[in-house]
């Protein structure tokens, strides 16, 4: 089967930079509020609550913090808005190709994964053979060193290696590697340092009205919510 690798996609690459979006005019509609953020920067810096009326401008300040920013994330999403739109349209219209393509991918890898078993069973079968065979050596000179009051020798037992070979194609290469994995048996049995706190689980549980849980401490704290 013959592939087409060089599609020829140069007008298309062209139109979509011509889209792309000007980032020295994204920078001047930001930079509008620069004077503005330094400013509040600069007053919150040198502001020290010692009173009711220097707590009321902290809040002011909070205030102001918080609209700025709303407005600031405006512009920015104004300014993101249509390519965003235009990545998530094309990712729409990969998506199809990319999972057909890592399906194909998964299948070509489980049948050579298939074929390696079978390869990896021969291998083991005829080592087990040389195995037997160098245990039979080993027992018969064993008996003539005894008949003959001489040490007998060893035999070493044999191994056959594993294969490890990189194919070569037109397309690209590939090649196996040993990685090890591991699977859940017994939670119960899985030493603590290898156990992690279900945070999500735990402040749902709180929200619920939950104060007591084992080994661990849920107290209350203030948060200050500033709102513009």
């Amino acid at each position: 089967m013959k592939i087409d690798f060089e599609v020829d996609d140069k007008e298309i690459v062209e139109a979509v930079v011509a889209t792309s979006m000007d980032l020295s005019l994204s920078k001047r509609k930001l930079d509008q509020y620069l004077e503005q953020v330094n400013s509040l920067k600069n007053d919150v810096s040198s502001l020290v609550v010692q009173d009711e009326p220097s707590r009321i401008r902290a809040v002011e300040y909070g205030g102001m913090s918080a609209r700025l920013l709303k407005k600031i994330k405006e512009v920015r999403d104004s300014i993101i808005k249509e390519p965003s739109e235009f990545v998530k349209s094309v990712k729409n219209i990969s998506k199809p190709f990319e999972d057909s393509l890592e399906r194909i991918k998964d299948t070509a890898e489980q049948k050579i994964k298939q074929y390696n078993a079978v390869i990896e069973q021969k291998r083991r079968e005829d080592e087990a053979k040389l195995q037997a065979e160098a245990r039979k050596l080993e027992e018969r000179l064993k008996q003539e060193a005894k008949d003959k009051g001489i040490v007998p020798v060893s035999v070493p037992v044999p191994i056959l290696p594993k294969v490890q070979e990189t194919t070569h194609t037109e397309f690209g290469s590939q090649y196996s590697r040993e990685v090890w994995k591991f699977e859940l048996l017994d939670i119960d049995k899985v030493p603590h340092e290898y156990l992690e706190v279900n945070s999500k689980a735990v402040n749902q549980a709180i929200k619920m009205g939950r104060r007591e849980i084992p080994g661990l401490k849920i107290w209350q704290d203030d948060s200050i919510v500033f709102r513009s």
